[in-house]
């Protein structure tokens, strides 16, 4: 059974930023996302557990919206890097993991 893939972007909720954040602490144990975006015209995603500590830092939270990159969620690793295949994307671990 496939998990299911939730996406948070600026362009698609106006709340986006509060909904990720929302979902990173339902999902703190089990979650992983992909923060994709356009890089020298690759589409690249970072892959990071719900848990990333970067995406605690009250500096970073109140220069920008975190959501300003796609954010691609699920409970599924594989669901994830599937997806992130799919569109053609170069994906990069971070350190979190």
């Amino acid at each position: 059974m496939q998990a299911t893939l939730v996406i948070f972007s600026n362009r698609l909720q106006s709340d986006a930023t509060a909904q990720f954040q929302l979902w990173r602490q339902t999902n703190w144990n089990t979650g992983e996302f992909l923060t994709c975006a356009m890089r020298h015209g690759v589409r690249t995603c970072m892959l990071h557990s719900a848990r990333c500590r970067y995406f605690e830092n009250s500096g970073l939270i109140s220069a920008r919206s975190l959501t300003s990159s796609q954010k691609v969620c699920s409970t599924s690793r594989p669901d994830l890097l599937a997806w992130a295949q799919a569109q053609g994307a170069y994906i990069e671990g971070c350190v979190c993991l």
